[in-house]
C-alpha cells in the first residue's frame, strides 16, 4: 500500500537551469531558501537585491524598478523605531545607521538587480502572500513594516482580479527589457496565518494559485504542492510550524533540479557542492576558542 501521494517532476523543461545562463531570483524567503542551494551549486544567480518580497503588489513595483532608471535618494529613506535608517521598498537586512550607509548598499544592489534582471535566462517569481500593507500617510505599498506601530499601515489582501493584473506586469516588465527570459512562477509553501488565522492563508494561497494558472507564457513549478501536498507531515517543519524544514526544501530543490536540470548539469552542480563546503570548511586549529 502507497502511503503517501508521490510528486511527479514535469521534466519538459529539463536543461533550462544550466550553469551557463545567469538567473534572478525574486520573491519571499523561500526563493533566498532556492537561491543559497543553487549558489553553493555554482550557477550564477542574483537573489532578492531589495530583500524578500511577499506579495505580488511588491514584486511588481521592484521589477519595474529593476527595468528602469532611477535611483534612491534621500526622499526615499526614513528612520525606524530602532534610529536605523531605512526604506519602504527593502527588506530590514539593508538598514544602516546612517543615510548615506543605507543609500550606498542600496544602489550597489540595485545596480546588481538591474544587470541581473537583463541577462537572466531565467527569472523566478516566489509568491508568499496576497496581504499588503499600507502607508496610512500616502497608500505606498511597502515590502516590510520595519517594526512601526501597526497603526502606521493598513491592511488589505489582493483580489484575484489584482493579482492577475500583477503577475502580468511581472511578465511584461520582464520580457520588454529581456525578451531572452524564461519566467517561472511558484508559490512559497511557507505558511501565513497572520491575521485571520489558517483559513485565511488557505484563501491567500489559493488566490496565488489561480492567479499563476491564468499568465500565459509562463512555467509553474509546485513547490507549494510538494511540501503541503507530497510531503504533508509536521516533522517536514521547522519548530515555528511555519517554515518547511531543511529536510523539506532540499526535498523541493531536488524536485526543482529533476524538473529543470540535464543529469550532466546535476553531476556538475553535485561537485561544485562539494567545492562549497570544502571552502567553507575551517581546520580545528582555525576556529577561535
Amino acid at each position: 500500500m502507497e502511503f503517501r501521494t508521490k510528486l511527479n517532476p514535469d521534466t519538459s523543461h529539463r536543461g533550462m537551469i544550466n550553469h551557463a545562463n545567469p538567473m534572478l531570483l525574486l520573491g519571499s524567503c523561500f526563493s533566498d531558501e532556492m537561491g543559497s542551494r543553487l549558489a553553493a551549486d555554482g550557477f550564477d544567480i542574483v537573489c532578492n537585491p531589495g530583500g524578500t518580497l511577499y506579495n505580488p503588489m511588491s514584486i511588481h513595483a521592484w521589477v519595474k524598478l529593476l527595468a528602469g532608471d532611477l535611483t534612491f535618494t534621500q526622499k526615499d529613506i526614513t528612520t525606524g523605531p530602532d534610529g536605523r535608517f531605512h526604506s519602504w521598498m527593502h527588506h530590514s537586512s539593508f538598514s544602516r545607521k546612517s543615510e548615506e550607509e543605507a543609500l550606498t548598499v542600496m544602489n550597489k544592489s540595485l545596480e546588481v538587480g538591474r544587470k541581473a534582471l537583463q541577462n537572466a535566462k531565467v527569472v523566478f517569481i516566489t509568491l508568499g502572500t496576497t496581504r499588503v500593507f499600507r502607508l496610512k500617510e500616502s497608500g505606498m505599498c511597502v515590502a516590510n513594516c520595519h517594526k512601526h506601530h501597526p497603526a502606521t499601515f493598513t491592511e488589505t489582501r489582493m483580489s484575484l482580479d489584482e493579482c492577475i493584473s500583477a503577475l502580468e506586469g511581472i511578465r511584461d516588465t520582464i520580457l520588454d527589457v529581456n525578451k531572452e527570459a524564461t519566467i517561472v512562477f511558484t508559490v512559497s509553501p511557507v505558511r501565513h496565518p497572520g491575521q485571520g488565522g489558517l483559513h485565511a492563508n488557505a484563501l491567500s494561497k489559493a488566490t496565488l494559485l489561480l492567479a499563476t494558472d491564468s499568465i500565459d507564457g509562463t512555467i509553474y513549478f509546485p513547490a507549494y504542492e510538494a511540501l503541503t501536498d507530497d510531503l504533508r507531515d509536521y516533522r517536514f517543519y521547522a519548530p515555528d510550524m511555519r517554515h518547511p524544514s531543511p529536510v523539506a526544501a532540499d526535498y523541493i530543490y531536488d524536485l526543482l533540479c529533476e524538473s529543470m536540470m540535464t543529469s550532466s548539469t546535476i553531476a556538475h552542480a553535485i561537485e561544485c557542492r562539494r567545492m562549497s563546503r570544502r571552502a567553507a570548511h575551517r581546520p580545528m586549529a582555525d576556529r577561535q576558542p
